[in-house]
């Protein structure tokens, strides 16, 4: 099984996989960019076809998940690095019934 073509991961890999982890990128995902585009798309269609992968986004990857599931990622008006807060309301997510999302642990 050929796994990577022109540094690039296959089909058979994504039919494959168990986890897909997107990390950060120097990209912000509103950049217009065709390869953008074009992996937006592929990973749309991993995941209407393969049920069971689970997905990890950091950073631009969350921002990329976002995209995939018909959120919004947009630029903000000042930057930030580092910490912040943020609320996550486990009820909420998991009204979204989205196939890789299992209940939290408390």
């Amino acid at each position: 099984m050929n796994l990577f073509e022109n540094g690039q991961p296959t089909n058979d890999l994504y039919e494959k996989a168990s986890l897909i982890i997107v990390p950060g990128s120097s990209l912000a995902v509103y950049a217009d960019k065709k390869e953008l585009k074009d992996l937006i798309t592929k990973l749309r269609e991993v995941f209407s076809t393969n049920k069971t992968v689970k997905i990890l986004g950091v950073c631009f990857g969350c921002q990329l998940l976002a995209e995939i599931f018909d959120g919004k990622a947009s630029k903000a008006a000042i930057g930030t690095f580092g910490t912040n807060e943020i609320e996550l309301f486990q009820e909420e997510i998991l009204k979204l019934n989205l196939p890789f999302l299992a209940p939290l642990e408390n």
